[in-house]
């Protein structure tokens, strides 16, 4: 490994000793070795932190950082502060990648020059695995095509499936003290970025666990999401708009739906708000672009029979089979 890496992979956990082993394993093991990895303990009560002075006692390219809790967003800004290589990775603690995806990206980053390489993400569940199976073609886009493509749910919204230049984060730091920070940051990345460059295939293993951020009803994470979707439609281009838009009306619905699985959704302190959004808003929803005819259609039925609404969203639910 040269002295200066050519990547710094940058891992915060916290109190997850049960996948820290197989993340970090993980980066080991790529084909692709001129990293550093940069572990980022926030303040964990378990095992994580013994777990995390174990592999950096053993193997000299892995740092750990300690630190007081304080959230995921604090954590990476430590992970930034300390990184050297020229490109960063950010991995979630109980995921894990293919032993080929730095390989990949890091030949596609100089290949095309790019200042951001993305792949694709494999959802993992406790019993199943949702793999869409891409097809390997790489695709070269400037920057509000690929904020387009993240607005409208192509490409994901996560920084785990992608190798980032760090110069872009000279000036540009996480919010800390809020949730859905890769949301609220990408914006700020990709508008700076030279060029971006895709690559159509599964490269990174998203763990999905039960009562995560994405899964939760809490009061203080609903609220996050609208004001994250919120902040980025702000900073888009009039070009994006239309996109944006999508975005927020998106959002809207996964937070409505997410509510009313829970029952009695009077009670919780953003339901009547998302609602009265969402009919004032119904014909934005049927006339975007971006909206499946599905959906268009519910937004429909929310304006007009909202308790038919209501009865089909619990129906989906119960239909839906969760594996955590």
């Amino acid at each position: 490994m040269n002295s200066v890496p050519f990547l710094s992979v940058i891992i915060p956990f916290y109190n997850t000793e049960t996948w820290l082993p197989r993340s970090v394993d993980s980066v080991l093991k790529q084909t692709f070795q001129d990293t550093e990895i940069i572990l980022v303990d926030d303040g964990s009560t378990d095992r994580s932190g013994i777990i995390a002075d174990e592999y950096a006692q053993k193997y000299p390219q892995v740092r750990v950082l300690h630190l007081a809790h304080g959230g995921v967003s604090r954590a990476r800004n430590a992970g930034l502060d300390a990184a050297a290589g020229e490109y960063i990775h950010f991995m979630d603690s109980d995921d894990y990648s293919d032993p080929d995806m730095y390989r990949s990206l890091v030949q596609l980053a100089k290949a095309y020059d790019a200042d951001i390489a993305v792949c694709r993400i494999c959802d993992v569940y406790r019993n199943r695995t949702k793999s869409r199976e891409g097809d390997g073609r790489e695709m070269v886009l400037e920057p509000q095509q690929a904020l387009e493509q993240i607005l409208t749910r192509r490409m994901d919204d996560s920084l785990c499936s992608k190798l980032i230049r760090s110069s872009l984060f000279r000036t540009v730091r996480f919010q800390e003290g809020k949730t859905y920070e890769d949301v609220r940051i990408m914006p700020d990345l990709f508008l700076q970025a030279g060029r971006i460059v895709l690559l159509n295939k599964e490269l990174y293993y998203y763990w999905h666990r039960l009562n995560s951020v994405t899964t939760t009803t809490d009061p203080g994470s609903i609220a996050d999401i609208i004001e994250a979707c919120e902040e980025i439609q702000q900073k888009m281009p009039d070009s994006l708009r239309k996109a944006a838009e999508y975005r927020v009306l998106a959002s809207s619905f996964g937070v409505l739906d997410l509510i009313l699985r829970e029952g009695r959704p009077e009670d919780h302190p953003q339901y009547s708000a998302t609602v009265k959004y969402l009919k004032e808003h119904w014909k934005d929803v049927v006339h975007s672009p971006y909206f499946s005819l599905q959906r268009k259609a519910s937004a429909v039925l929310l304006k007009t029979d909202f308790r038919l609404y209501r009865i089909l969203i619990s129906y989906k639910w119960k239909r839906q089979i969760y594996h955590p």
